[in-house]
């Protein structure tokens, strides 16, 4: 059963009827985006023409979120999580954890602007989508969280790992005092959570392991066919499919499937097919989004806590 929501074509059924868990995305914005991205940067809106730095941390941060976020409904499904509250963001919890997780070696020069990416896809899509609209036309109703809360709760989670280092965010746009206040709390409740599902469903010592995940890439068209070269040679996709599977016991063989989508793009979990679907165009639809927070980054240079670990990235003006 397909179920329209939200302007969408792929959308989530009933989660008993096996069907699909989509990462939440609108046609609409990425029309209209294409369009003001190429009329702001002079060029047409294509990612083959090179990427600066900031646009190819936002592209792989984000596909690395995307990754994380549905291979999380993979999981609750899979194994059967109980899950209290929505379990969309549940899966944007765990993704942001993931990702925490798998960067906690790095600087924290380099992980925090990966993980503000990811909040500046959200806030992006909130600012030329639902944003735009009158209170009477934003979709209170849907089972996705709006893009702004999704961008709060990933900013107060990255926020909460590290609270000392990012003291600056506190009672700014980006993170108002009142919910600064309870983010430390969250991360370690999120934190736990994902702690409880490994040390439950991970590997046991002397037994077998679980499933594994699969990468496939299908045939792109021809103007996605340099961008399908690019994600595969990234080995984003193969190194976060065999880090859940190696610290999981999966009890199915699990499929990623890169593929070029007719309708509308975006990424789901098909639990019928045991399939990750991630659309070429929603990759395409990242960078451009990446292109336009650079050319608009006027407002988020003005915060001195996003200048520090941005600046350079969004092309702030050097004070």
């Amino acid at each position: 059963m397909m179920a329209a929501d939200r302007g969408m074509t792929w959308r989530a059924g009933r989660r008993d009827a096996g069907q699909v868990r989509s990462r939440g995305f609108r046609r609409q914005t990425l029309l209209m985006l294409a369009l003001m991205a190429a009329l702001a940067l002079g060029v047409q809106p294509s990612w083959a023409s090179g990427l600066t730095a900031g646009e190819a941390l936002f592209l792989r941060a984000n596909v690395e979120f995307t990754l994380f976020h549905e291979l999380g409904h993979m999981v609750i499904d899979e194994l059967e999580l109980p899950v209290l509250g929505t379990e969309e963001d549940a899966a944007d919890r765990i993704a942001v954890i993931a990702m925490l997780l798998r960067h906690r070696a790095q600087p924290v020069e380099e992980m925090i602007p990966w993980l503000f990416a990811v909040a500046g896809d959200w806030y992006t899509e909130w600012e030329l989508g639902d944003g735009r609209r009158g209170g009477g036309a934003i979709p209170y109703w849907a089972q996705h969280p709006l893009e702004i809360q999704r961008f709060h709760n990933i900013v107060c989670l990255v926020f909460g790992s590290d609270p000392q280092t990012l003291e600056g965010l506190v009672d700014t746009e980006l993170l108002p005092f009142p919910r600064a206040m309870s983010c430390e709390r969250e991360y370690r409740l999120a934190k736990r959570a994902v702690q409880w599902v490994l040390a439950t469903y991970g590997p046991e010592v002397g037994a077998g392991g679980g499933a594994a995940i699969r990468v496939r890439y299908l045939p792109p068209e021809p103007p996605q066919r340099a961008l399908a070269a690019w994600v595969a040679a990234s080995g984003i996709p193969e190194a976060a499919g065999a880090r859940l599977a190696a610290s999981l016991r999966l009890p199915r063989e699990i499929t990623v499937e890169f593929s070029h989508c007719a309708d509308n793009p975006d990424a789901f979990w098909r639990r019928d097919l045991q399939l990750v679907s991630i659309c070429y165009q929603l990759l395409e639809h990242f960078l451009e989004l990446g292109r336009y927070r650079i050319a608009h980054s006027a407002r988020a240079c003005a915060i001195p806590e996003v200048r520090r670990w941005m600046g350079e990235l969004l092309s702030c003006p050097r004070q």
